[in-house]
């Protein structure tokens, strides 16, 4: 679980840019713009998908991944923006 921790708190440090930003380490391919998970116009935030990565690995026993998904999942809901998720990848409102 230390491994987990480590890579959590570096990843979360080093591997973004702020709140409402993209992070760091960007790529644009299929649902993924700047570096962000885009699905029909809603914003997939890391804190849910770390959410359910996290349950996954703490049912197969993968303890390094588990604490690795419980820091960004942290991370994540620390954001003033954590539960806004409809915002238009190019920051244009849905109407």
């Amino acid at each position: 679980m230390l491994y987990g921790i480590l890579s959590g708190l570096a990843y979360t440090t080093w591997g973004f840019s702020g709140m409402g930003m993209p992070p760091k380490i960007r790529f644009t391919f299929g649902p993924f713009r700047d570096g962000m998970l885009w699905l029909n116009g809603y914003h997939v935030h890391h804190w849910v998908m770390c959410s359910v990565t996290g349950l996954l690995a703490i049912v197969l026993r993968w303890y390094d991944l588990a604490a690795f998904s419980a820091i960004m999942v942290a991370h994540g809901v620390s954001y003033a923006d954590a539960f806004q998720f409809e915002d238009q990848p190019d920051g244009q409102k849905k109407n």
